[in-house]
């Protein structure tokens, strides 16, 4: 029965199977160990980069890495219980550059590249990262000329507007 609830002879040279009854109140001492099992646990960390819709045509789609750490341990299979190995583990999202559209700015033009460090201290925290790029339209310029075909005279005038702004002018 104690085989079954995790428990292992503590010594290999000791003799079960021809215990006699061969003297009254005889006492056999049994040692055991609790049996310890290897394991592993894994943790997914992503990095998520949103990109902010330009408009209805212009979309980019957002962007997700991820990293996977497994972390070793042994398990104690009479109480239970994992001790984890406490090694660091490290480990780097890689450099992401966002996508240039023309007429617009983007504010983050690029993400550097991101280390993630985990041990069993911080093993249950949230590395998640999230990054959001939002893009601007830029200033753009329009010159309207204005060609007097009666006395070939011209005039200009400059509107300044955004990028796929309509323009108004009289």
């Amino acid at each position: 029965k104690w085989l079954n609830n995790g428990y292992v002879l503590a010594h290999e040279n000791q003799e079960l199977d021809n215990i006699k009854f061969d003297e009254p109140n005889k006492e056999i001492e049994i040692e055991l160990k609790h049996k310890q099992v290897p394991t592993t646990r894994k943790k997914v960390v992503k990095e998520t980069v949103i990109y902010s819709a330009i408009d209805d045509e212009i979309t980019i789609p957002s962007k997700v890495e991820t990293l996977t750490f497994i972390q070793k341990g042994t398990k104690d299979l009479v109480n239970d219980t994992v001790s984890w190995d406490n090694q660091v583990l490290s480990k780097s999202f890689p450099k992401i550059i966002s996508p240039k559209i023309q007429g617009y700015t983007q504010n983050i033009e690029e993400i550097k590249e991101m280390p993630v460090n985990i041990d069993t201290s911080t093993w249950n925290d949230n590395f998640d990262i999230k990054h959001v790029v939002n893009y601007s339209p830029d200033e753009q310029n329009i010159i309207i000329k204005y060609v007097d075909q009666t006395d070939n005279s011209s005039m200009s005038k400059k509107l300044t507007g955004h990028t796929n702004e309509v323009a108004h002018y009289s």
